[in-house]
């Protein structure tokens, strides 16, 4: 996970003051930092005075910085209040009221969620993914997803005063009961969730705000023409249906066979709560043992493809333990959260959901020993490092609330956090499993060579083309005396010759996150374009590379195309010039199958229908096509068409509060097949799509 700061830093007073607030590492001059209590308005104003330099962007942060520390300044007094006039309330009552308020609302909100698509036969996967079916009192709209967290992060903020404190409140008058401080405490702790995104919207994304000059000081956020914040979308959602694919793809080939030995904790059901046993896979209930072959296939996706190069190396939490270790416990209870939520999908039993989970901690510890094979010291040290402890620690990484020997289980982190993320914050505490995480990026282009080489191999190929060796040598320098630098990767098709640089990046969620991706990206552009240039200079180098590889000895190379493959989308099809951005799985893609293949629904007899973007009869040769198939991928195209801007209202938590508008991009992927195919139907790539059979 990308490290955020702790302070907003500048670096010297001749940088501009949005360009300052970007700095995350200097000695010199600080921005008090809107969003820490304690902030200090009067150094901010000096700092924004000192270092504007008149631009919109300076004025917009400048204006809501004043506007967000303020208002974080009255919600953390507000948040003292409400603790002051809370009834005293253990450790114990308040795990227990979250833990229950929280398996309550992941019900309702996916009951109704599934409820609303109840009468439709036919719909969308993706749609499934980004319909907003939750509304709150100003009328926003929103996916469950979304709402869950919001409301991790809120009662983040009572839990680590509790944990901090070893219970909530200060007694008073004892007039506020807990269930109603834990719901205050949500609203306020999404209210600060809200404020932070805004104000790293203006700071990394490029949004806009205005401030009224009058009190309350009513603002708008304009985030319609930030280009991240519309990239960023794009990128999420289409991250979201590539682990789906790849999800689905795992599951065809890994089937209950294979892991149907494997052994697991299988949940029991007691007079009095629930008790934990340890079953073979193949002994749970069918539908279970789907989940558990699907949940397989994401870790084997997700987490073998990606963390091989340290998955037996030590964890940086757990004393003795390997990160593949702690990743197959984390498996374990992410599998009890599904059988927990299996046992919810009967109606008649979902209010149950009321009472919270718990299960024995010494129980899940000896479990934990009879599965993993690990010694009883080291089963401890993993339920722990899984444990909420407060502090600055978050739910999303420790979803167990552990009060005595009883752990409440919070399932929603188990079941939604994105694991690679998971496991880089993990990798990231340690700087030496850091440095080893970080040979990811370099280590790609292994990964892309082998992927090009796999693709050559097909039978059914829709490209024929040649794949290079990866780390090609280039022995020479630029004008200027610098090292032209190795090329990455290269595949020939016809006379032309496309060379790779490539680069894993992290998977972004944060505004900031996705600043830093876009700059690591755009870091290879310039590298990219000096081989690039090199080669054509010297095509004798192009030339003895081809006569060492027996098969292409006569190709001649007339042509020289540039590309930056990564596992990112955020800037596929961004680039009207060389070097095109473009995600391995679309490089893949259009190898395999000569375009861009969609999915739209299934015909009458029940079989699966898509079309395919073929470019290839528009040009005289196939390499001008897949220069322009990969200069403007339909995909990218197709889901910036799926962008549209929406309004949103923040509400004032009290009547002297500011209350605001969000006007920003929403990206919904049509619910019916049909739509999708009309939505393509206005793309530029419209007159290139034909029907094929899957």
């Amino acid at each position: 996970m990308l490290t955020r700061t702790k302070y907003i830093i500048s670096n010297t007073s001749s940088m501009r003051f949005l360009s300052a607030l970007r700095v995350l590492n200097a000695k010199q001059g600080t921005v008090p930092d809107p969003l820490k209590p304690g902030f200090d308005e009067r150094v901010f104003r000096e700092r924004y005075l000192a270092l504007a330099d008149g631009s919109p962007e300076d004025h917009s942060a400048g204006v809501l910085g004043v506007l967000v520390g303020s208002r974080m300044s009255r919600i953390f007094a507000t948040l003292n209040e409400l603790r002051v006039q809370t009834r005293r309330c253990s450790l114990e009552e308040v795990a227990r009221t979250v833990a229950a308020f929280l398996e309550s609302q992941q019900l309702r909100l996916f009951s109704e969620h599934w409820d609303s698509f109840a009468s439709r036969d036919i719909i969308t996967m993706e749609s499934l993914r980004t319909s907003r079916t939750a509304t709150d009192a100003s009328g926003n709209r929103f996916t469950p997803p979304e709402v869950m967290e919001a409301s991790f992060d809120g009662v983040r903020h009572i839990l680590r005063e509790a944990f901090d404190g070893g219970g909530f409140g200060e007694g008073g008058d004892g007039n506020v009961d807990l269930e109603s401080a834990i719901g205050f405490t949500i609203r306020l702790g999404s209210l600060i969730e809200t404020l932070r995104y805004q104000w790293h919207s203006v700071v990394w994304t490029g949004a806009y705000a205005q401030v009224h000059p009058m009190p309350p000081n009513d603002y708008l956020l304009d985030m319609r023409h930030a280009p991240l914040a519309r990239l960023a979308l794009v990128d999420i959602q289409r991250r979201n249906g590539l682990m789906a694919r790849d999800v689905a793809e795992c599951s065809k080939l890994l089937s209950v066979r294979e892991v149907s030995a494997r052994r697991v904790l299988k949940l029991e059901r007691q007079q009095e709560g629930f008790a934990l046993s340890v079953a073979e896979i193949r002994d749970l209930d069918d539908v279970v043992q789907k989940v558990a072959v699907e949940l397989s296939a994401v870790y084997m996706g997700l987490i073998e493809s990606h963390a091989v190069f340290f998955l037996d190396e030590p964890h940086p939490l757990v004393d003795g333990a390997t990160f593949r270790e702690v990743i197959d416990a984390w498996f374990l209870l992410a599998l009890l959260c599904h059988q927990i939520e299996l046992m919810y999908a009967d109606g008649a039993s979902r209010t149950e959901g009321l009472e919270p989970i718990r299960l024995s901690r010494a129980e899940l510890v000896s479990r934990f020993v009879q599965v993993l094979n690990v010694d009883s010291s080291i089963s401890e040290a993993i339920v722990s490092a899984f444990n909420y402890g407060g502090k600055h620690q978050t739910l999303w990484s420790r979803p167990l609330l552990s009060v005595g020997d009883e752990l409440f289980l919070l399932r929603w982190p188990f079941q939604a956090t994105h694991l690679m993320r998971l496991v880089s914050e993990w990798a990231k505490l340690d700087k030496r499993k850091a440095a080893v995480f970080s040979e990811k990026g370099h280590r790609y282009e292994e990964v892309v060579s082998t992927v090009l080489k796999s693709i050559s191999l097909f039978p059914t190929q829709a490209i024929e083309f040649k794949p290079m060796k990866h780390r090609l040598q280039v022995e020479g320098k630029t004008d200027d005396g610098r090292d032209v630098g190795d090329v990455d990767c290269a595949f020939v098709v016809e006379d032309t010759l496309f060379i790779l640089e490539c680069r894993a990046v992290p998977h972004p969620a944060e505004p900031f996150e996705f600043w830093l991706v876009k700059k690591e990206l755009e870091g290879k552009v310039e590298q990219v374009l000096r081989k690039k240039r090199f080669l054509e200079s010297n095509p004798e180098v192009v030339q003895k590379w081809l006569s060492e590889c027996g098969r292409m000895s006569s190709a001649t190379i007339s042509r020289v195309v540039a590309l930056v493959v990564s596992n990112s989308y955020l800037l596929e099809g961004e680039q009207r010039c060389e070097p095109y951005f473009v995600h391995l799985d679309t490089v893949f893609n259009l190898l395999l199958t000569g375009g861009a293949t969609f999915g739209v629904g299934v015909d009458e007899g029940g079989q699966e229908k898509s079309i395919l973007v073929d470019r290839r009869m528009q040009f005289a040769t196939v390499s001008d096509a897949i220069v322009a198939s990969l200069k403007a991928p339909a995909k990218a195209e197709a889901f910036k068409m799926m962008v549209s801007n929406r309004q949103a209202t923040v509400p004032k938590f009290d009547e002297a509060d500011a209350s605001g508008v969000i006007l920003g991009p929403v990206l919904e992927v049509p619910e019916d097949p049909g739509q999708l195919y009309e939505l393509m139907q206005k793309c530029s790539f419209a007159p290139h799509m034909e029907s094929i059979a899957d």
